[in-house]
């Protein structure tokens, strides 16, 4: 069932790609040191979902005060007994910190052990050079989610807001974990994110042939751009282009050539 139940996830990504809802490509903004581990292993770290540089990414606010009614209601929805539920909310109406821990719990299940990958639609955003690829002197590499459906299970697309609604994780876990992975300030809407998702964090393989394109930055020295592709040309990775940036004129942007 597990692997239909993939395979039926491939089919739809697709679907969704060929439609338009997600682009074919999306871009990873790296160091040279981070693409020469990249090639060394064709492998992405997810991170867990702590220790993301936004303190409010994956971190939302949840209610101060979780209702025992809704610990009544997860309970039922996991299904526990009725006779074993009232035995609970009793221990928690005595000691109100166990809710706590139970929230804690559910955390650990559906959060924690969560990880993930941040991908962008864009290539050519001058603070993510900045920011994410040594000051446009490391590389952007561009993937093709067709090559590997199953690298890309699975996507979320970033939802950027000014405020949102407090979590509650007892009341509706999955509510709870699908909108801490999307939801971000629109101060970081500039990023056009579409984050991948695995149920454990660490390094997770991909297919070399999704491994499509190779930018380098403005700044990028040309010892590093022959290293990388001798690197490429060694592991007969022939399919791959490279490109180099170049600031536009009169214009606050980049535009590339291939190399």
């Amino acid at each position: 069932m597990a692997i239909e139940d993939s395979e039926q996830k491939k089919s739809l990504l697709l679907q969704l790609v060929e439609t338009g809802h997600y682009p074919q490509f999306l871009y990873k903004y790296r160091t040279v040191k981070q693409i020469k581990m990249i090639l060394e292993n064709f492998s992405f770290w997810f991170a867990k979902p702590d220790t993301f540089n936004d303190p409010f990414d994956c971190s939302l606010s949840e209610i101060d005060k979780p209702s025992l009614e809704d610990a009544r209601r997860h309970f039922t929805r996991i299904g526990i007994t009725p006779e074993n539920i009232e035995k609970s909310i009793n221990i928690y109406r005595r000691e109100p910190e166990k809710l706590s821990e139970l929230i804690r719990e559910i955390k650990e299940k559906t959060i924690f052990n969560k990880g993930v990958l941040a991908l962008s639609e864009t290539k050519d955003d001058i603070l993510m050079w900045s920011h994410y690829a040594d000051y446009h002197k490391g590389v952007v590499i561009g993937l093709d989610i067709q090559s590997d459906l199953g690298f890309f299970l699975t996507p979320l697309r970033i939802e950027y807001k000014d405020t949102y609604q407090e979590l509650n994780y007892l009341n509706d876990p999955n509510k709870s974990t699908i909108d801490t992975l999307r939801l971000k300030s629109s101060q970081w809407q500039y990023e056009k994110e579409i984050r991948i998702y695995k149920n454990s964090s660490g390094l997770h393989q991909i297919k070399a042939a999704a491994i499509q394109e190779i930018y380098f930055g403005v700044k990028a020295n040309d010892e590093d751009i022959k290293e990388i592709t001798e690197i490429c040309t060694q592991k007969d990775l022939t399919h791959i282009r490279f490109y180099k940036a170049s600031k536009s004129h009169r214009s606050f942007s980049l535009y590339f050539n291939q190399i």
